[in-house]
């Protein structure tokens, strides 16, 4: 998905994904192919954000093979997959990953609530403020 800023017209490329929870080599080739797909997009400088659920870790295979690619992985802290009862096991596995002249104005914030006693999903939100150059 392609969003533009209608103050300057500039162009922001968002790719979303989800890999595979079970298999870590099919993780490893999501990886493979994302870093594939945006590598045109990260030689030409255009602003991206790739965000999602790679069911990895900070630090991991998966991850150093998109920070390999051109990414920048931001930090989110504490866990983002809560298991649908707010259980807080594992470091984060939804990321943000930028380029392309994008930072962000603070730490990604994951968003714990469980409105009305319901959890929404069994992975916590992750918001960043982006801003770009």
């Amino acid at each position: 998905m392609q969003l533009r800023d209608l103050r300057d017209d500039t162009l922001l490329r968002v790719l979303n994904v989800h890999f595979d929870y079970s298999s870590g080599e099919n993780r490893l080739r999501s990886a493979d192919l994302v870093a594939e797909r945006i590598a045109p997009w990260i030689a030409s400088g255009e602003r991206l954000a790739v965000v999602g659920d790679l069911n990895a870790i900070r630090g991991s295979r998966t991850a150093r093979k998109l920070q390999e690619a051109g990414l920048r992985l931001l930090p989110a802290k504490g866990a983002s997959y809560h298991l649908n009862h707010g259980l807080n096991l594992f470091p984060a596995i939804d990321h943000v990953l930028i380029a392309g002249g994008l930072d962000y104005a603070d730490r990604p914030v994951l968003v714990r609530q469980a409105p009305d006693g319901i959890w929404p999903s069994d992975h916590y939100p992750l918001v960043a403020d982006l801003t770009y150059r």
